[in-house]
């Protein structure tokens, strides 16, 4: 798996989709902190610097595949993410990963097709770790908050992006 690291991007997606042409199927993008972080509907994905997981993964299948599978495999690998730190995690239609009924992950997936066939997926990804304030986001946590630990960042994302290349 190729990937790129960023002190900051504006967003992971932005830069996936502007790099599209030169990005191989399975690159990572990943960013400290995005300065317009987005999530379903055009709405804000808001993240402290350097505090928690943001980024893409570029897929370009080379069959035909339904979205809903890629959507499927990324719930799955951030639910059996978050039980290995024995939290129960669950899926909120329609990106949302919750945890005590507050949000911990949201994803947003891009798309393009051409005659029914994918060109690509881009799969975007936030997941609060170590942040533990969320004064615009009240029904927000993070695994440092439900576990009362800080957590390596990098360990973590390698660990993530190991179980991502399982599924």
């Amino acid at each position: 798996m190729n990937i790129l690291t960023f002190d900051a991007l504006d967003s992971t997606n932005i830069y996936a989709k502007q790099h599209i042409e030169t990005l191989t199927h399975g690159t990572v993008i990943r960013a400290r902190y995005q300065t317009a972080g987005k999530g379903q509907l055009n709405r804000k994905w808001l993240s402290n610097a350097n505090e928690n997981l943001l980024f893409s993964i570029v897929l370009k299948p080379s069959f035909d595949q339904d979205l809903k599978h890629f959507e499927w495999m990324t719930i799955q690998t951030l639910i059996a993410f978050l039980a290995s730190f024995s939290l129960d995690a669950v899926h909120k239609i329609p990106n949302d990963i919750l945890v005590n009924e507050k949000k911990i992950s949201g994803m947003l997936i891009e798309s393009k097709y051409s005659d029914r066939k994918v060109d690509y997926l881009i799969i975007g990804i936030g997941l609060n770790i170590n942040q533990t304030s969320f004064p615009l986001l009240p029904n927000a946590t993070s695994l440092s908050v439900l576990t009362k630990k800080t957590y390596d960042i990098d360990l973590i994302f390698q660990s993530l992006i190991q179980l991502f290349e399982k599924f």
